[in-house]
């Protein structure tokens, strides 16, 4: 699947292009037709969530943690079960249900604790291990959000290396999770912009070929 778009806010340049490759498992139920799905891919209907810099996805009685300060190793699990997890789990009771956590950097040590969360999406940057985070989510509902390192799996890979991390992802997940592929934050480096738009055809060419 195509969303979204790729945007260099310097010029204003506003192409076609975001990233989004979904397991074809996923029920429909979970990705609406209405959905804009926005910054970060959410699988629910759109509204303005706080606190996440943009449009972000959240419907009534759902919170969004975006925690890009849970990271190892910037707090050990220790410090996470003292003086993080127990907000977290008070915001989620409060509100019902977690809909998505988010962190941009590790969170490997600390998946199983944010796990008893209940997230509906959970984020897996490229610092976080993907085979942790199928072993801990493995059999529930939460839908993993594997989200791809725009320079070193996408402008610097090529098609054989496109299709050959995405099989390892695929065969890492599927028949275990609900599980899709994003890649965002894309940039020119060059600023040869139809030089990274072809590369951006390309992955997601590759994409169709390895998850569709």
């Amino acid at each position: 699947i195509l969303v979204g778009s790729l945007q260099q806010e310097s010029n204003t340049l506003t192409s076609r292009h975001r990233l989004l490759a979904c397991n074809p498992s996923i029920p429909k139920a979970r990705i609406p037709e209405s959905t804009h799905l926005t910054e970060m891919g959410f699988p629910v209907a759109s509204s303005v969530s706080p606190g996440t810099g943009s449009g972000s996805a959240m419907i009534s009685s759902f919170v969004n943690l975006i925690a890009d300060e849970v990271n190892m190793p910037m707090i050990s699990p220790a410090m996470y079960e003292e003086f993080v997890h127990p907000y977290e789990k008070e915001a989620v009771d409060r509100a019902g249900t977690l809909n998505y956590y988010h962190s941009c950097g590790c969170l490997t040590p600390f998946l199983p604790s944010i796990a008893t969360l209940r997230p509906l999406t959970q984020h897996v940057s490229h610092w976080t291990d993907l085979a942790t985070a199928v072993r801990v989510y493995s059999g529930t509902k939460t839908l993993l959000q594997k989200t791809l390192h725009p320079m070193k799996d996408v402008l610097e890979l090529d098609p054989v290396g496109i299709e050959a991390m995405l099989s390892q992802i695929r065969s890492m997940a599927e028949g275990k999770v609900d599980y899709c592929v994003i890649a965002n934050g894309i940039d020119s480096p060059t600023g040869n912009y139809e030089e990274t738009l072809a590369k951006c055809d390309q992955w997601v060419e590759a994409a169709g070929r390895c998850l569709g």
